[in-house]
């Protein structure tokens, strides 16, 4: 089972955590950039807000500052 897996292998999971980590804290620091680059990558147009891609972007944006604040 994956419980015993993770016993057995602490190690996995302790790099899993610090490089999830680390990747939402360069997230925080750079909403912008992510938030353009989460709207670009897995949003597709049909989705946008409004049919706009920068008041997507921007509530992408304002999403990632409240999780930041939180």
């Amino acid at each position: 089972m994956f419980s015993n897996y993770l016993k057995n292998n602490k190690d996995v999971l302790q790099k899993f955590w610090e490089i999830t980590t680390r990747g939402w804290l360069e997230v925080y620091k750079k909403p912008e950039k992510y938030a353009e680059w989460i709207v670009g990558k897995w949003y597709p147009p049909a989705n946008y807000i409004g049919g706009s891609k920068e008041l997507t972007t921007k509530q992408v944006k304002e999403v990632l500052n409240q999780l930041r604040d939180a």
